[in-house]
């Protein structure tokens, strides 16, 4: 169903939100991970 489908791509982007929170936080202490940033945009 519709549903279903809406309920999968909201748990994708919890997905991605979480990794990106994640990624901002290790960034205090390792900086390079910014460059993740740019992957996870891309693959959304």
């Amino acid at each position: 169903t519709q549903r279903e489908r809406l309920l999968d791509v909201k748990k994708q982007l919890e997905g991605i939100v979480r990794k990106k929170l994640s990624s901002a936080v290790d960034q205090r202490d390792h900086p390079v991970i910014l460059s993740d940033w740019d992957e996870i945009e891309d693959g959304v």
